[in-house]
């Protein structure tokens, strides 16, 4: 037989299972299924039943939040249950959706402004046109002179928003026309080509000739990470600007407040971890990157880029961007890199996540250092404007109580 058809599959539960994370008794889960609460499968060959984890985990969450909301607010602020509407992205049995639609396919099928534009403006009711003309920042930039390459991506990318909002004479400007005009042209400036003239249409183009890269065959590889980029539901740096759009504040803040999360290491900084472990990895022959790989293990220290909570059985987002990278990157140089996330997948028995996309797309392209943070930057840009949209549209502040665990309260 087949050792892959008798593997369980993660998703499902048997009746036992459910029954033990709902924390109920096996006649309470079947009335949960007469009752509509619950659907239930046939494994396909015997009479056994069996049910989505992720249904069975949102039932629970429902349940724990009727029985003690307080403690169940506190659960759902790191991968618990939903916290407020939204109609950007939806994250379902091992893939993810832009307004209903596959992101994987998305990322084949539509180029990066198109996917801003809709995302952006499909709660304003009406196309809006777009200018993706950068600012001028000739002089911003030159101020820096030869400091300026030697930056991090994040610090580039926060002074150029700083002169582009002291340029503006309306920075603040809150209704979500003007945010998303502004941020379309931000986008353009931080890719700008200056030698370049016409520049490049796309932003996939422009980084392509950045790069040194024939634009023609890997722009669509960019394309589609930039895509696949683009949101992740309520992510840290999401969140934040939400935060700081139910402020009342600019476009401007927006971006800046979702690029200073994105720097974390726990977020968009995890890609940076990456892509140095890759990168040398990839200096070394394949027994000392296997024995790199054991050593760090045996140490107790983790080997990032492997395990996503929603993505058990794999992350989407990696498998398309693998796809990408063998139609459009330098067939060597990917196999090399692919040869080391597989000896890492095959150590941690953990399948790779978009952060090891993101490395694999900078280790095949031969692209400087901090490149992954970049495109994983510049493409959840469109996701923090789309979060900050929707949330001046619902016209609610976010403003969460904390639940005091300080000293007791004295009268003296």
């Amino acid at each position: 037989m087949n050792s892959a058809m008798t593997q369980p599959d993660p998703q499902l539960l048997t009746s036992q299972q459910a029954a033990e994370l709902l924390d109920i008794s096996l006649p309470t889960l079947y009335a949960y299924v007469s009752r509509g609460l619950l659907q239930s499968q046939n494994d396909g060959g015997g009479r056994r039943k069996l049910y989505a984890r992720q249904q069975v985990e949102a039932l629970k969450a429902k349940r724990d939040l009727r029985r003690d909301p307080a403690k169940a607010v506190t659960q759902s602020l790191q991968w618990g249950a939903p916290l407020l509407d939204s109609a950007v992205t939806l994250i379902r049995d091992g893939r993810f959706y832009y307004r209903g639609r596959d992101a994987c396919r998305l990322a084949r099928s539509m180029t990066f402004e198109a996917l801003a534009s809709w995302l952006w403006t499909e709660m304003l009711g009406e196309p809006l046109a777009l200018d993706w003309t950068p600012f001028d920042l000739a002089a911003g930039n030159q101020s820096l002179n030869a400091d300026w390459h030697t930056l991090h991506p994040c610090d580039r990318l926060q002074l150029q928003t700083r002169w582009v909002a002291a340029a503006d004479a309306v920075p603040l400007q809150g209704k979500t026309r003007g945010m998303v005009r502004r941020v379309a042209r931000l986008l353009a400036t931080w890719t700008d080509v200056p030698l370049l003239s016409p520049s490049p249409p796309s932003i996939a183009a422009r980084l392509a000739h950045t790069w040194g890269l024939p634009a023609d065959r890997v722009a669509p590889l960019l394309n589609g990470v930039l895509i696949l980029c683009a949101d992740h539901e309520l992510n840290i740096s999401s969140f934040s600007a939400r935060c700081v759009a139910s402020a009342g504040t600019g476009v401007y803040e927006v971006v800046s407040a979702g690029l200073a999360a994105l720097r974390g290491v726990h977020h968009g900084g995890h890609a940076d971890r990456v892509e140095a472990l890759l990168h040398d990895l990839m200096q070394r022959d394949d027994d000392e990157a296997e024995r790199e790989i054991q050593d760090r293990l045996n140490r107790g220290e983790d080997v990032p880029g492997f395990s996503h909570p929603f993505y058990p059985a794999g992350d989407p987002r990696f498998t398309t961007i693998r796809a990408l990278v063998l139609e459009h990157a330098d067939d060597a140089a990917a196999a090399r890199a692919l040869h080391r996330i597989e000896l890492c997948r095959r150590y941690t028995e953990e399948p790779p996540t978009l952060d090891s996309g993101l490395a694999l797309v900078s280790a095949a392209l031969g692209l400087p250092r901090h490149s992954a943070w970049l495109l994983f930057a510049l493409g959840r840009t469109v996701g923090w404007v789309a979060h900050a949209v929707e949330q001046v549209q619902q016209g609610r502040f976010i403003r969460p109580r904390a639940n005091y665990v300080g000293p007791p309260l004295r009268d003296d």
